[in-house]
């Protein structure tokens, strides 16, 4: 237990609003956060923690966009195609070999990765079958979003449909 969510990193919700930016929809964005919040996030460049209210206007904004599911999972799965191969790499840097085209050695990686993007709150991931993993999150607000959530489940099962596991959370 990491306690509740203080914080996240900055390039998760920055690597979002470029997301939408990409697809056309930043100025509906701008439509639903206050511009001051716009400003302070924006205004946090490079590596570094968000405190957790900023990221959870972020996607409070998001979610007021009402976007479709469809358009949501879209975003999820141009992050998963980011970060696909990024957990490939973080697989074979925590082993020192070649990464194991395997599920089961990313969900250590992506269990690492996780503790790295969010300040507090746990995630945990439980080995349902040969391919099945289950994830369960406590602590962490941005789950309570409908926005988030389906971006989030999107990005896991595009991370891990190549390595044939199906994802419930």
């Amino acid at each position: 237990d990491r306690g509740p969510l203080v914080g996240v990193r900055r390039m998760l919700v920055l690597s979002s609003i470029a997301g939408l930016k990409d697809a056309g929809l930043y100025e509906r964005y701008r439509a639903h956060i206050d511009s001051s919040t716009l400003a302070s996030i924006l205004e946090m460049i490079g590596p570094g923690w968000m405190p957790a209210e900023l990221a959870k206007s972020h996607y409070d904004a998001c979610d007021r966009m009402q976007l479709t599911d469809a358009q949501v999972q879209d975003m999820g799965l141009r992050a998963g195609d980011k970060m696909s191969s990024s957990l490939l790499v973080a697989a074979t840097q925590s082993t020192g070999a070649p990464a194991e085209r395997s599920p089961w050695a990313l969900v250590g990686a992506y269990s690492r990765m996780g503790r790295r993007i969010f300040e507090g709150s746990s995630s945990q991931y439980v080995k349902l079958g040969p391919n099945k993993l289950l994830l369960e999150h406590v602590g962490n607000p941005l789950f309570s979003l409908h926005y988030f959530r389906i971006a989030h489940s999107s990005f896991m099962q595009n991370t891990f449909r190549s390595l044939g596991v199906e994802i419930a959370d």
